[in-house]
């Protein structure tokens, strides 16, 4: 059976839309969650407390499904699906593992990915496969070149100083 489609460019029209609609443009939220994978009830309840939430979107920071399976991605977006904020995601190590990278980029589309609202860039991304490759790198530099202040967001920390255990080590001293 054909993956369904949760692409984060029709969740950011949701965003944009929601954003459009805001009295204070200099004054909004957003979540940010992640490792949701086989934590099926947990990430249940999370959803139905973000529902009540005023925020403007959410944002997965990966690990959506532990052994990226498309029956898996499925029922990730078959619960999702409940959210009444837009909900946007970002891959993890668990999402890629198998075949998983091209289920997810055939559900979610690109795998990194940088979007604005009023003065913040927000710039989604992807250490999934252990860190940065230069071409990721530059296109990070480049969406970093503004006066807008920028949120960054990747599934993994990287390794340095004592910070070692569930990290990223490739590109992580020029990613600083």
């Amino acid at each position: 059976p054909a993956l369904p489609k949760h692409a984060n460019a029709t969740e950011l029209d949701k965003v944009y839309r929601r954003f459009a609609g805001l009295e204070d443009a200099t004054a909004f939220t957003f979540c940010v969650m992640g490792d949701s994978r086989d934590g099926d009830r947990f990430h249940k309840k999370l959803l139905r407390q973000l529902n009540k939430e005023e925020a403007l979107f959410v944002l997965n920071n990966g690990d959506l499904v532990s052994r990226g399976l498309p029956e898996q991605f499925t029922a990730f977006v078959k619960m999702i699906a409940k959210s009444k904020l837009p909900y946007l995601v970002s891959p993890g190590n668990h999402d890629y593992k198998g075949e998983g990278e091209k289920h997810y980029e055939a559900v979610f589309g690109p795998r990194y990915y940088a979007f604005d609202l009023g003065a913040n860039r927000f710039v989604v991304l992807d250490n999934a496969s252990g860190g940065f490759d230069d071409a990721q790198l530059d296109w990070m530099d480049g969406q970093l070149d503004t006066k807008r202040r920028c949120f960054v967001f990747a599934h993994a920390p990287p390794a340095l100083g004592q910070w070692k255990l569930h990290c990223f080590r490739g590109g992580a001293k020029r990613f600083m």
